[in-house]
């Protein structure tokens, strides 16, 4: 994925363009996002390593639409506490 994806994902994010998500038991989510052009988006996308995913958008996959919904599910979490050994 390249540093611009990433850069406007953060900044889709960051407009609040992550109508909507749900995380899935399986360690996925689905997301609708708002583009600029057409509405919205549907994005079906991993949230542990390797990240990949697809999306509605002429892009169609590993696109600004899913690093904005990636960062909405970890913009909801709370942080996790760290267990010493």
């Amino acid at each position: 994925m390249s540093k611009i994806t990433l850069e406007r994902g953060e900044e889709y994010f960051a407009q609040n363009r992550v109508e909507y998500w749900d995380e899935e038991g399986t360690g996925a989510i689905l997301a609708t996002v708002l583009g600029k052009r057409r509405g919205s988006y549907k994005v079906h996308a991993t949230i542990h390593p390797p990240l990949s995913g697809w999306c509605e958008c002429p892009v169609r996959r590993n696109c600004k639409h899913m690093v904005a919904a990636l960062l909405a599910v970890l913009a909801a979490r709370e942080p996790q506490p760290l267990h010493d050994k």
